[in-house]
């Protein structure tokens, strides 16, 4: 977090209530930094009303850095649901007296994202899933469209990241904590499944957290139903390994030349390429010389046809003996020639087979053309081979399914749908309707491709015929709840100077600002409300 000062030009300056007359009028004169520590946004940076006014560089050089005193900047932090007390205390501690923060402001990462969802900025980031229909098992993108306001003011928040899955059903942008549902399956854990089946059936990879992580990325995908993952994994017992359609390898960085790892074939999916590349190319030849074939004796058609013409014209057969002389001679000098020819191409046979000239025919340039990519890829299997790969098949999409279905690996949970399904149910009875029509997932875990679709897909079959289900997600699903985080710090500058004309809207504004804590405060003992509605 002190890093984090330097790099927004903030200087950190222990804050006592003794150097402050009046911390009200601090608070009303500067503007709350958005994220974690005034973190810039993807609009050009949180603006700053206390920022001195600068003039521009002499000679057009870049303006320098301003340096703010951490005596007159708030901040405002994203927390999770069911965070200890005792880790929040702590928080508090740093940001006040180790940096000299005087108001520090703590929300649910879900309640900003629910901001940014009611906010029309935000909706026209949103995609909405129709249909969870996946053609491929590399995860085909399904139809998807802006969704509409339906004005309930209603969100039902889907955080799936890294550690936990969170469902927080929210109500103007306030949680609704009696309904908040837990889901311990996260990214660690798919990539911590990895780790050990990787270790068990080649490498050790378990100190290889960063590696395995990428793999995951780059190679996971999520089947479009929990049907279709039994009879996957049932034909994969019939399937030889690596001749699998899904079978890829996770070519790993040498650190030398390479930082990153890549994705190839599996090398019996590779050897069935290369062999019907072969049978084309034989196929190509094939035709090729039926062609020719063809040619020749079109060719010998047409001078058979010439000679007998030429024969019915000569009548005289004076004239004839003498051709035949002349004839015979002009054989002679050409067989002569025919053999000076034969010994030229003697002698330089090798080098009309590697030089491209004018002469050469079409099946010769087909050869050669078939020896350098021949060669060429020789060479490269040699050198593939060489780099060492994970080879990863059936794990691709097993892994992620524990998403879906916890007790695989031992837990005693439902999966994201049933946990959704129980959350809805915990909320009063007239927010049921609206929680079902506005679902939006955020996390890393709906970048996993057929995540979404999965997840509507069961989510539909779950939840009661009379409700209508619709799920969105963001174009960016990590930095989503970031961005809902710093409108509201916006929203909360401008409502300290003066109210907007939508009551309903400064409600809200009205609820955000009691997460925030100044100094005086909370040496007395006060804390926020983090952003959750009691029921």
């Amino acid at each position: 977090w002190r890093r984090i000062c330097d790099l927004e030009g903030i200087r950190a300056q222990p804050l006592h209530a003794d150097d402050v007359a009046d911390l009200s009028a601090v608070w009303a004169a500067t503007t709350l930094g958005s994220g974690g520590g005034k973190k810039r946004g993807a609009g050009g940076g949180s603006s700053r009303a206390a920022t001195p006014a600068m003039g521009g560089a002499a000679g057009g050089g870049e303006v320098p850095v301003p340096t703010l005193s951490s005596m007159g900047c708030q901040v405002l932090l994203l927390t999770q649901p069911f965070t200890p007390r005792s880790i929040s205390d702590r928080v508090d501690e740093v940001w006040f007296r180790d940096l000299g923060f005087v108001r520090v402001g703590k929300i649910l990462g879900q309640c900003a994202a629910s901001a940014r969802y009611v906010d029309p900025e935000g909706r026209g980031e949103l995609r909405l899933v129709n249909g969870g229909v996946i053609s491929e098992g590399e995860g085909a993108e399904a139809q998807i469209s802006h969704p509409d306001d339906d004005e309930t003011e209603c969100c039902l928040v889907v955080d799936s990241g890294f550690s936990l899955t969170h469902v927080v059903p929210t109500y103007q942008c306030q949680a609704v904590s009696r309904a908040i549902r837990l889901l311990n399956v996260g990214g660690r854990t798919i990539t911590n499944l990895l780790k050990e089946w990787v270790s068990y059936r080649q490498w050790n990879m378990m100190d290889e957290t960063a590696l395995v992580n990428e793999a995951k990325e780059a190679l996971c995908y999520v089947l479009p139903s929990s049907g279709q993952y039994d009879a996957e994994m049932a034909e994969a017992r019939k399937t030889r390994v690596g001749y699998r359609e899904y079978d890829r390898e996770f070519v790993l960085p040498d650190f030398a030349e390479t930082f990153t790892g890549s994705v190839r074939l599996a090398s019996g999916l590779r050897k069935r390429l290369d062999q019907k590349e072969r049978e084309k190319e034989r196929r190509e030849r094939k035709e090729l010389k039926k062609r020719q074939k063809q040619k020749e004796r079109e060719k010998e058609e047409a001078e058979r046809k010439e000679k007998t013409a030429e024969g019915k014209s000569k009548d005289d057969a004076n004239a004839k003996r003498g051709n035949i002389k002349k004839a015979g001679k002009r054989k002679m000098g050409t067989e002569n020639a025919n053999k000076e020819e034969d010994a030229d191409y003697d002698d330089n046979a090798a080098g009309d087979d590697e030089v491209d000239s004018d002469e050469e025919t079409d099946e010769q340039r087909l050869k050669r053309i078939q020896r350098m990519k021949e060669e060429e890829r020789r060479r490269r299997e040699l050198e593939e081979e060489s780099r060492q790969a994970l080879a990863l098949s059936v794990e691709r999409f097993a892994a992620p399914e524990i998403l879906f279905r916890p007790d695989d690996v031992g837990l005693d949970q439902g999966g994201i749908a049933e946990t959704i399904v129980q959350s809805v149910e915990a909320c009063p009875d007239y927010l049921r309707a609206a929680m079902y029509q506005n679902v939006l997932i955020t996390g890393g875990n709906a970048r996993i491709p057929g995540f979404t679709q999965r997840l509507e897909s069961e989510l539909r079959s779950l939840a009661p015929s009379q409700y209508a289900v619709r799920v969105c997600v963001p174009q960016d699903p990590v930095t989503y709840a970031w961005k809902g985080a710093q409108k509201i710090s916006q929203q909360v500058s401008i409502s300290a100077v003066s109210a907007g004309p939508n009551p309903s809207k400064n409600e809200t504004i009205a609820a955000f600002r009691k997460c925030f804590v100044d100094r005086i405060q909370w040496e007395a003992g006060a804390t926020g409300n983090n952003g959750t509605e009691d029921d």
